[in-house]
């Protein structure tokens, strides 16, 4: 019986170049942004901002950072209703509630794994909610068009959650630019590792003058190269935005310095691998996963199956014998909360409806992470394809 040994967990080793910058970072002790030196942050949100084809971009202490401050600036306040997917990891809906916002939870569809359009439109005439955050959870897209046709008519404020689709792109405009504000993670695991961090980006002047005193920029805010050229329009919201603490380090910005220019070569590997185990699987009846859209260019980060077992017991068990065999396989079924994999189930301070798509979805759905498998061979994922095909 063949047993995979490589360990999940361990990232890409931080470069050489990032290392001997970061060691003369440390050297100056200058690690916050506005303390002197270098401005590394300033040079990250430019870098992408260039990167998403956006005219701002912020940077901040985590993608959570990012989501809250999102709904903050797009009004969201004590017993605001937000939409969002009920299919989705605890930040999410974890930001809504630090905002003040109440989480209005969207059927998941179970073969699309995204948001069923038609709960989309009931929740919103329930509710009467002018704000959605649209979770692109795991990197699974809705119909985009379809989302933003309806926000449009029902004039609903789009919020993107792109932590899982960092370098994605619907009919050739990069996820995270559709909506009011696109925001992203660079935590460990994500597409760029910077331990912990986040963006907020947006195409709007105001809005991001607001953003970066939230922020907590105190009166540096002239520091900033990506922001509106109005200093006047940045003096009169310091006068009345909030100092929210929210900033990104000087050693986080140093390492997405680093890997930016590496990512169109590191999503070309990550969707290579994400075929092999898409065409494998793919060949057996017991295993079913959402096609690939025609108007997407993903980004194969991780890979989610529900599998064709209709029983609790016997689903846990395939979990056991596929991680006692190697693979780091996740499951959203679970009666616990397990790792990341938690559901709104063990939420209880999210208001929960009926979710029968939902439930369905996640009763039988795993979840198999691939960031930090950039450096490993082809034959790797044929023999994990092959493993979870045998358990």
């Amino acid at each position: 019986m063949s047993i995979f040994a490589k360990d999940w967990s361990a990232p890409d080793p931080i470069s050489e170049s990032a290392r001997e910058k970061m060691n003369s970072l440390l050297l100056t002790g200058r690690l916050h942004r506005y303390q002197g030196g270098t401005r590394y942050v300033s040079q990250a949100e430019e870098e992408m901002a260039r990167y998403l084809g956006v005219r701002y971009c912020l940077g901040l202490n985590s993608g959570g950072a990012s989501l809250f401050l999102a709904l903050k600036l797009a009004g969201v306040s004590e017993g605001t209703p937000v939409l969002t997917n009920s299919y989705t990891l605890a930040p999410v809906p974890g930001a809504i509630r630090h905002a003040g916002g109440v989480p209005v939870l969207v059927d998941c569809s179970s073969t699309s794994f995204q948001l069923d359009l038609a709960s989309l439109r009931e929740q919103q005439k329930t509710t009467g909610a002018k704000h959605l955050l649209l979770c692109y959870m795991r990197g699974k897209l809705p119909d985009v068009d379809a989302v933003i046709d309806f926000c449009e008519e029902t004039g609903v404020t789009l919020i993107e959650d792109c932590a899982h689709v960092m370098g994605s792109f619907w009919r050739g405009k990069p996820l995270g630019t559709f909506g009011t504000f696109g925001c992203y993670s660079t935590q460990t695991n994500k597409l760029i590792n910077s331990g912990e961090g986040g963006f907020l980006a947006t195409n709007s002047e105001e809005l991001m003058s607001k953003a970066i005193i939230h922020s907590g920029s105190y009166g540096h805010f002239h520091q900033h190269s990506s922001r509106p050229d109005d200093t006047t329009l940045l003096l009169s919201q310091h006068e009345v935005c909030p100092n929210f603490s929210l900033r990104m380090t000087n050693m986080a910005a140093v390492l997405i310095l680093d890997q930016i220019p590496n990512l169109p070569n590191k999503i070309e590997l990550f969707n290579k691998h994400y075929t092999i185990l898409e065409t494998q699987l793919g060949k057996h009846p017991h295993f079913e996963f959402p096609a690939r859209q025609p108007e997407e260019a993903y980004v194969g980060t991780s890979f989610q199956f529900r599998l064709n077992i209709p029983d609790y017991e016997s689903l846990c068990e395939y979990q056991r014998k596929s991680v006692e065999r190697g693979v780091k396989l996740a499951w959203f079924g679970g009666k616990n909360v397990n790792g990341f994999t938690s559901t709104h189930k063990h939420w209880r301070y999210v208001p929960t409806s009926e979710l029968s798509q939902t439930d369905t979805l996640l009763d039988n759905l795993f979840d198999l992470p691939l960031y930090h498998t950039m450096t490993w061979d082809e034959e790797d994922f044929i023999m994990i394809a092959n493993i979870l095909c045998e358990e």
